[in-house]
């Protein structure tokens, strides 16, 4: 009778884990439209809309997500304004890149 107890538990805990990581996924989804990726070596700042086929925020141990590490990083943002401030403040020295492919610009 323990273990059903202890079974019933544990497939509760699973249930909203998974609810949890769905929520995340969707939030994560929804919110970032837009992604910054910072290259320290090419002084590059790239912006992509988050679903060009060159946007894959990944995070390394010399690049981070939301944060910049050795080699750059990978920012998101919810338009192009707000990732193009964030440039200016940050990036005196670099080249700002919009990617030729998906043409990241306000709509």
């Amino acid at each position: 009778m323990g273990c059903a107890i202890v079974s019933k538990i544990l497939c509760t805990a699973q249930v909203i884990v998974a609810l949890s990581v769905s929520i995340m996924s969707y939030q994560y989804v929804t919110m970032n439209v837009y992604w910054l990726n910072v290259d320290r070596r090419t002084g590059l700042w790239k912006l992509h809309k988050e679903d060009c086929r060159h946007c894959k925020p990944r995070r390394t141990a010399s690049k981070g997500i939301g944060k910049m590490k050795a080699d750059g990083g990978w920012f998101s943002f919810e338009s192009v304004k707000e990732a193009h401030e964030f440039y200016l403040s940050q990036a005196k020295r670099y080249i700002w890149q919009p990617c030729k492919i998906c043409k990241p610009q306000e709509t």
